[in-house]
């Protein structure tokens, strides 16, 4: 996730060895999913762009991506001034 921590918009990398749907969830602190997109992907490195990332208050955020039948999470940190 990048940049972060982020004052707008978030670019997601996601690297993957097969073409195929990814899942990306944002959730809050509480754990509510605030979004959810299904995503198409291909091999190799991937930058979809989170523009719902722009309208999140200031506050701690996790991005879920789940790609087949793997998960991957990361916290990232939205701080506007």
């Amino acid at each position: 996730v990048s940049p972060n921590p982020s004052a707008g918009p978030v670019t997601l990398t996601i690297n993957s060895s097969v073409d195929a749907n990814a899942v990306i969830s944002i959730i809050d602190i509480s754990g509510k999913v605030l979004y959810k997109e299904k995503v198409p992907i291909t091999k190799g490195s991937n930058s979809p762009a989170l523009p719902f990332t722009e309208r999140l208050n200031n506050g701690i955020y996790t991005v879920r991506v789940n790609v087949n039948e793997e998960s991957f999470v990361q916290r990232f940190v939205i701080a506007k001034k």
